[in-house]
C-alpha cells in the first residue's frame, strides 16, 4: 500500500469518490494517507496476548467520548495483567488520524507492548509518533473501576505526512 505522496502524481477523486487521501497543509497540496478503521472486535497481539473488547455500555466508553472532542469513532480493550488499549479516530485539520492510548494502572507499558500495539493499529508502512500532548490535551487516564484514576498513558499518533527526517 501506497502511504503518502506529495505532488502532482496524485488525481483528486472523482465526483461522488470517497478519497483515500486528504487535502492538507499549508500549500493545500494533495497527500495521499490511509484513512484508517477503529477495529470493533476482540484482539490479538503478535505475541498471542488478547484484548477483550469494552462492552457497548462500559462506562468508560462514556467518559473518554466526554472528555473528547472531535472524534468520528473510538473503542477500548482491557489487555492482560490490567492493560488498558484506546483507539479513536479523530479530526485534526489534516482530516482523520488514527490515535491509540494504552496504559497500565501502576507502570508505564514496557516498549515491548508500545510496538506490538503499534504494529496492531497501524500498518508497518505508515509512520507513527508518540506524543507528550500540551497539558490542556493531555488524558491522564481513564477511569478504571477495577483501580481508580490510571496515569501512566501512552499515546501513539498517525503522522499527517511521511516522516523524512533525514
Amino acid at each position: 500500500m501506497s502511504v503518502m505522496t506529495r505532488g502532482s502524481d496524485m488525481e483528486r477523486p472523482r465526483s461522488g469518490e470517497a478519497p483515500s487521501f486528504v487535502e492538507a497543509g499549508p500549500r493545500r497540496s494533495w497527500i495521499q494517507r490511509p484513512i484508517l478503521a477503529v477495529p470493533h472486535t476482540d484482539l490479538r497481539l503478535a505475541d498471542g496476548r488478547r484484548l477483550r473488547r469494552w462492552a457497548p455500555g462500559d462506562p468508560r466508553r462514556r467518559e473518554v467520548e466526554s472528555r473528547t472532542a472531535d472524534i468520528r469513532d473510538i473503542d477500548g480493550w482491557d489487555g492482560p495483567k490490567r492493560l488498558i488499549v484506546i483507539c479513536s479516530l479523530d479530526v485534526h485539520r489534516f482530516g482523520p488520524l488514527l490515535h491509540v492510548s494504552m496504559s497500565y494502572p501502576d507502570r508505564d507499558p514496557p516498549w515491548a507492548d508500545i510496538k506490538l500495539i503499534r504494529y496492531l493499529f497501524y500498518p508497518s508502512d505508515l509512520d507513527v509518533m508518540m506524543m507528550l500532548p500540551r497539558d490542556e490535551l493531555y488524558v491522564s487516564g481513564v477511569p478504571d473501576p477495577r483501580v481508580g484514576m490510571d496515569s501512566h498513558v501512552f499515546h501513539l499518533q498517525q503522522t499527517p505526512e511521511r516522516w523524512d527526517a533525514r
